[in-house]
């Protein structure tokens, strides 16, 4: 992927949502993601790239899955909730919440 990749934009904006949405900083989530506190500002600056290893790492420190970082609106405070709600379920909870959501959901064309 090159730095002008329209996908690296949705990545860094979805990282910035979460950042916020969590109520801490880059350099909070650096030193927790054990990177230096320059590395990931200057990737969501735009100035710099980030491994993947390193990527995954905040993504853990932040607590969101790395799949959802290149999906344009996938970063909301709901999403993130909920997604820390399914990760404490039980895979028989997960099914049971998966078929209430489907009952709910409009047919789909």
């Amino acid at each position: 992927m090159s730095e002008d990749d329209p996908r690296l934009a949705t990545v860094r904006q979805n990282l910035r949502l979460a950042i916020a949405y969590r109520d801490t900083t880059a350099a909070e989530i650096s030193r927790a993601a054990g990177l230096s506190v320059n590395g990931l500002g200057s990737f969501l600056r735009a100035k710099s790239s980030i491994s993947y290893a390193n990527l995954l790492r905040v993504c853990d420190a932040l607590r969101i899955p790395i799949g959802i970082l290149h999906r344009p609106g996938a970063i909301t405070p709901g999403r993130l909730e909920l997604q820390e709600a399914l990760e404490g379920l039980s895979p028989d909870q997960v099914e049971r919440a998966l078929a209430l959501v489907e009952e709910e959901r409009p047919p789909r064309p």
